[in-house]
């Protein structure tokens, strides 16, 4: 260093630093004593002075590690749809994220150390008010489910919502968290929507609130149609609570390829599944991923009579059929009970195509408006024309050729 430098070092003191535990987390060095050479008491002193800056060095680390812990906390704070307040023990709002300053306070300016009084709007909430007291003064926990909460002049939304005390290991107290969930109608209706469709299909209807009313619209959708076999004999032979364990877990499988392949469930009927792709919301290829969609329940199907058998039950079968057509697609019943469905004679011919499985090898049928869609990509074998109860002519009918069943390609 002095060559490079030019400095000439005459003496030298080095001294590691420690922190609480005994670990070198530095070192501290002088250089060049004016008089004479560095003595033990120089040492003493500079260890003095080195524990000093290792605790400074210490609390500096600490500090970091606790700012970025509150960034990274604020961080995911932020980004959550719960709404999220801290009060300190004295009742002013020490935190609130941006979903609760929209769930309690709209547009409204939130002033530093804001009383939760006047935070969460007393005057037009006192039972609230009064709960956030409770849990603040008497440490008690508070709970309120679709609570009708008035943010101000604006109109008022329901939500759910807790008021926790806030405690050390120790028992001090620290305050108080009031945790919320907005449940306004729009909330429900994704919560709803969510058990029928993916949430990115829902979050598509609810762009068009034209599509919750009462009413339908005509147009061309791909139906399946998914029924057990023997499901009779099945249930003579098991009991009430087997038979609702067993439908459970196989809906369960069944629904995920739906879902996958961007279906929605339109009802169970029964043992049956009748699902729909195309509505509400309409791809080019409604018919393809009804078909795969398909293959992939025998799949599952496949799985889930492994896991029968290694318990020691018997395995099941089903059969699907599936139609592609114009149909009614929309909300039908009254503006306080209303179902999304479809209905059409193509919702009937893939419930008549479901049962003809019974009388072929093949455990999907389709329509010859599926196979022209899916023949180019998916093996088909033509079945020829067959009578559907219901339809006055003979319906042509295809056959999936999935290799799951062992069936040869034709």
């Amino acid at each position: 260093m002095d060559r490079r430098t030019g400095y000439h070092t005459r003496t030298i003191l080095c001294m590691p630093l420690r922190n609480e535990t005994g670990e070198i987390i530095g070192v501290m060095q002088v250089l060049n004593k004016k008089e004479g050479v560095f003595t033990e008491e120089d040492e003493q002193f500079l260890n003095a002075l080195g524990s000093q800056t290792a605790i400074a060095l210490e609390n500096s680390r600490l500090f970091e590690e606790v700012r970025f812990m509150k960034n990274y906390n604020d961080s995911i704070l932020r980004t959550m749809e719960t709404g999220v307040v801290t009060l300190d023990p004295d009742g002013h709002v020490a935190y609130a994220n941006g979903a609760a300053q929209k769930i309690f306070v709209g547009e409204a300016a939130i002033q530093p150390g804001m009383r939760y009084q006047k935070f969460f709007r007393e005057e037009l909430n006192p039972g609230l008010a009064d709960g956030i007291n409770q849990a603040l003064q008497e440490g008690q926990s508070f709970t309120a489910y679709d609570f009708q909460y008035r943010p101000g002049e604006e109109e008022a939304h329901n939500i759910n919502v807790h008021a926790l005390p806030l405690a050390t290991e120790k028992g001090k107290h620290l305050g108080v968290v009031i945790i919320a969930d907005d449940i306004t109608q729009e909330q429900r209706l994704m919560s709803t929507l969510c058990r029928y469709v993916t949430r990115q299909v829902a979050e598509e209807i609810l762009k068009d609130r034209d599509r919750l009313k009462l009413g339908g619209n005509r147009s061309t959708v791909a139906v399946l149609f998914s029924d057990i076999r023997n499901f009779t004999t099945i249930s003579e032979q098991s009991s009430a609570e087997d038979v609702v364990a067993m439908l459970n877990d196989y809906f369960t499988r069944m629904l995920d390829p739906v879902f996958l392949y961007e279906g929605t469930l339109d009802k169970f009927i029964g043992d049956a599944i009748m699902a729909v792709f195309g509505a509400p919301i309409p791809f080019e290829n409604d018919a393809e991923r009804a078909v795969r969609a398909a293959l992939e329940m025998r799949r599952a199907l496949k799985r889930y009579n492994e896991d029968r058998l290694a318990r020691g039950l018997p395995p099941i079968d089903n059969g699907i059929g599936i139609t592609k057509g114009e149909a009614i697609s929309g909300n039908i019943g009254s503006e306080q009970r209303m179902d999304y469905t479809v209905i059409g004679d193509t919702v009937n011919t893939a419930s008549r195509l479901e049962g003809l499985t019974k009388m072929y090898p093949y455990k999907i049928l389709v329509n010859e408006q599926v196979y022209n869609e899916i023949k180019q990509k998916i093996p088909c074998v033509d079945l020829g024309f067959a009578h559907v109860k219901g339809k006055e002519g003979d319906v042509h009918i295809y056959g999936i050729a999935d290799p799951i069943d062992e069936i040869p390609v034709a």
